[in-house]
């Protein structure tokens, strides 16, 4: 079951303060977060004799380098997908930060701060709500970031977020990249 709307504002307020931990407190330490698109990886012999051709393709047909499957935030564990084909070991709130959100932050004056745009869903009924949420940065090289999300999150019945799907302008996050080696 969801929180309401009023107690997911609250939640994800969080996101736009240095001390984002009350939100990450709320995150079940065996989540699965993906934060969509393919990881686009430099081709490797080795990885390419051991997977074989199929995943050379969807390697290079990546949209953004910040693209995962996130699992775990408390316990090590990694999974192989071809639907996500880079799997990321998360042994805590920290590490998934640095490696979802670090591809993007090393390349801004400041970290992002995720501001609440608006909250569906949510209630006793539901077990899934999406939040969209913005942030307005700055890249190294001067270059605005107005960057958006839409976080689809399901709850377990404590109202523990056990599930993300992170969607994102995938472009802007390439073009920062490209820009701000």
């Amino acid at each position: 079951m969801a929180p309401s709307r009023a107690d997911i504002e609250k939640l994800c307020a969080h996101l736009a303060t240095s001390d984002q931990s009350p939100f990450f407190d709320r995150v079940s330490p065996d989540v699965v977060w993906d934060v969509m698109g393919k990881k686009s990886v430099a081709p490797s012999p080795s990885t390419d004799e051991i997977r074989g051709l199929a995943d050379v393709q969807l390697r290079h047909a990546g949209t953004h380098p910040a693209a995962g499957h996130f699992t775990s935030l408390g316990t090590p564990s990694t999974v192989f997908t071809t639907a996500v084909p880079l799997s990321v070991l998360i042994t805590s709130p920290e590490s998934w930060k640095k490696g979802a959100l670090g591809v993007i932050n090393e390349r801004l004056q400041h970290p992002l701060q995720l501001k609440i745009v608006n909250v569906v869903g949510g209630g006793a009924d539901q077990e899934w709500a999406t939040v969209e949420l913005e942030a307005n940065g700055v890249c190294n090289n001067g270059m605005p970031y107005p960057q958006r999300y839409a976080w689809v999150m399901r709850f377990d019945e404590s109202g523990t977020i056990v599930q993300v799907r992170a969607y994102l302008d995938s472009a802007l996050v390439q073009k920062a990249v490209d820009q701000n080696p």
